[in-house]
């Protein structure tokens, strides 16, 4: 898991009379680096999704690619959310109401994790690879559209390959803002990590946490997990460790998640 703010700088992205902002584009990218996802499939989506948000229930609701009630997420997650516009008659119930574009970024990167357990597009490297593992054909539990998967990949892969042309060398930009080498399964537990807040380090395994106090612990921690991952994968790893000194609300809600006191 990869934390921080996207540095991108290279501009909005267009396709053809549409545009994406570099704002909301490094908000996609701070999304996907939550997990193991290349945020240029996600642009393409919302892209056939919306237009990057020129419809109805995108711009009234801050809801790019559709979602729809019930949708649920994490508590930790801190997003804002609530019913939002009627569906199509035809179709019945209601768009999901974000309050932000941020937070619907947050959402739908979730949406489409290994998390939560309906899709299989985490670690894709090809838009077609990514296509794919939106239905039942890719490994999905159920198809990401009504359409189908053969409908659906004869927009996505035109898309993605119109805004290659149109804008050179940005979504290779956009996909190096994160490093895809740390979610390579078999390499590390990627729920095993550490973090600074203040002067103080909590190491954390899962949903255990324990503060390290005297700095000779931290010095063990390390050597003995650079040890283990030696031995599971034939390449001697540090523990990642993350500084959230100046990020409270991260901190605070892992430590909720961990029941930590």
């Amino acid at each position: 898991m990869v934390l921080g703010e996207s540095t991108y700088s290279g501009g909005a992205l267009k396709n053809n009379q549409y545009l994406i902002s570099q704002e909301n584009i490094r908000l996609v990218i701070n999304a996907a680096r939550l997990y193991n996802l290349k945020p240029s499939f996600l642009i393409t989506q919302m892209f056939i999704e919306s237009h990057w948000g020129d419809s109805n229930v995108g711009r009234i609701d801050n809801n790019w690619s559709g979602i729809s009630e019930p949708f649920s997420l994490p508590t930790d997650f801190g997003i804002s959310m609530r019913r939002g516009t009627a569906r199509p008659v035809n179709e019945g119930g209601y768009y999901v109401h974000f309050s932000t574009l941020n937070d619907f970024f947050k959402a739908y990167a979730f949406l489409i994790s290994k998390r939560n357990g309906l899709y299989n597009v985490e670690g894709a490297d090809t838009i077609e690879a990514y296509t794919k593992g939106l239905f039942k054909v890719g490994g999905a539990r159920y198809d990401y559209a009504e359409s189908g998967y053969d409908h659906y990949i004869s927009m996505t892969v035109p898309t993605y390959n119109s805004m290659i042309r149109q804008n050179p060398g940005k979504l290779e930009q956009i996909d190096s803002k994160i490093n895809y080498d740390e979610y390579k399964e078999g390499e590390i537990d990627m729920t095993e990590f550490a973090f600074k807040q203040g002067s103080a380090i909590y190491y954390v395994h899962g949903t255990t946490m324990k503060v390290l106090t005297d700095p000779a612990q931290w010095s063990v921690l390390q050597a003995v997990y650079s040890q283990v991952a030696e031995q599971k994968t034939g390449k001697a790893q540090k523990i990642k460790i993350f500084d959230w000194t100046n990020n409270d609300a991260t901190a605070n809600a892992y430590k909720r998640i961990c029941d930590f006191k």
